[in-house]
């Protein structure tokens, strides 16, 4: 009975409720029962009936939780049903849907019986870690990426404009900063070790927030380069978080057009449209303000230096979950203002912005026009 964006703006709002209740299960419980944790519960030493008493709060906490989040994962089969009928042609739809409905079952049979022999395979091989760098990378290209991959294979001239993107830039900020950390921050490793320590951080920061490294004793400019990738993320429609790898490619692209004084700003033979451009530009400032913010309000708060402070805010705007340490040890305005961000983060910037206002404005009139001095 509602238009489809609006449908998935209160969608996703119902799921962030459901997951914040979600979060309130183990406060109340420890409210209720005065465990803080597993090992106080092991410790218990009254029996069954204290072990059924805990149980049964902590069951219903997460029954009540889940009904709310279910509110909202509802959504997902008749907005599956939606867009197949909306973007796939009648000879693809059948297909589409049987992707989407057998997806979610057949990946909870096969993930936890063939992840674990994956893992055994490379870690008898002694590249443990690298099966991780695999499943990052396939996450965080996006389905539409992985859509012109199994169409049009190794035709890369046929892809969308967006893969040809998200492919280019992945590479770049994979290779790059994979190089830098390779010859800076792990120098002192040796061999295949080095190497994937390298790779795992160009890697996992944008998408994943797995570590094989100690933050700790990485130099700040490796610090800064993983807030960098944190912000950036991966690409739309991905797992990935953060401003979106064609979000980043467009405003540089377009910074490279005006300072090369071209009119349009075109890629790979194609012109990026002027509304593309404006929103791209639009989420990178939202992205870098947010991030200064978070960073000045719990360098504030709580007395820190700035670079753990933003890498603790570009790991909550990004979706990362990566920390330095000094997440257990904050303030409760700075895990409000965590909280926060991480929200903002998943739903995204314009995702918020459309929601409070989701009628574009039109006017039969516009304002006389005046050149500014930029730059």
């Amino acid at each position: 009975f509602m238009g489809t964006k609006k449908g998935y703006l209160w969608a996703i709002g119902v799921w962030s409720a459901g997951a914040v209740a979600h979060a309130l299960c183990g406060w109340l419980t420890v409210q209720f029962e005065g465990y803080a944790s597993a090992a106080e519960m092991a410790a218990v030493e009254t029996g069954s009936a204290a072990a059924l008493l805990i149980a049964t709060t902590s069951v219903w906490l997460f029954v009540a939780a889940r009904c709310v989040l279910a509110l909202g994962e509802a959504g997902n089969f008749p907005a599956a049903i939606k867009v197949t009928a909306e973007y796939f042609p009648k000879k693809d739809r059948a297909f589409a849907t049987s992707i989407f409905n057998a997806g979610a079952s057949v990946g909870a049979l096969a993930a936890p019986a063939t992840i674990p022999l994956l893992a055994q395979y490379f870690k008898d091989l002694g590249i443990g870690g690298g099966w991780e760098i695999a499943f990052v990378i396939i996450g965080g290209l996006g389905f539409l990426t992985w859509g012109d991959i199994l169409k049009h294979k190794w035709h890369i001239h046929k892809y969308r404009l967006q893969s040809k993107i998200i492919l280019a830039t992945s590479a770049i900020l994979i290779t790059i900063p994979a190089v830098i950390f390779y010859f800076h921050d792990f120098s002192s490793e040796t061999g295949m070790n080095r190497i994937l320590l390298s790779l795992f951080q160009s890697v996992t920061t944008r998408t994943a927030g797995f570590n094989t490294a100690d933050f700790g004793t990485m130099s700040e400019a490796g610090l800064f380069l993983m807030v960098v990738l944190m912000i950036i993320g991966g690409a739309p429609g991905s797992t990935a978080g953060g401003m979106k790898v064609t979000t980043f490619a467009i405003v540089i692209m377009n910074m490279l057009s005006v300072m090369g004084r071209h009119h349009d700003t075109n890629i790979s033979n194609r012109r990026i449209a002027e509304d593309v451009i404006k929103n791209a530009s639009t989420v990178f400032v939202m992205y870098l303000t947010l991030l200064t913010a978070g960073t000045i309000m719990i360098s504030i708060a709580d007395c820190l230096p700035l670079m753990p402070s933003l890498f603790e805010v570009a790991s909550a705007v990004g979706t990362v979950g990566l920390t330095t340490g000094i997440t257990p040890g904050l303030s409760l305005v700075s895990k409000i203002v965590i909280i926060c961000l991480m929200y903002t983060g998943r739903v995204g910037g314009l995702t918020l912005v459309f929601a409070a206002r989701a009628r574009l404005r039109t006017y039969e009139s516009r304002l006389p026009e005046e050149r500014v001095m930029v730059g």
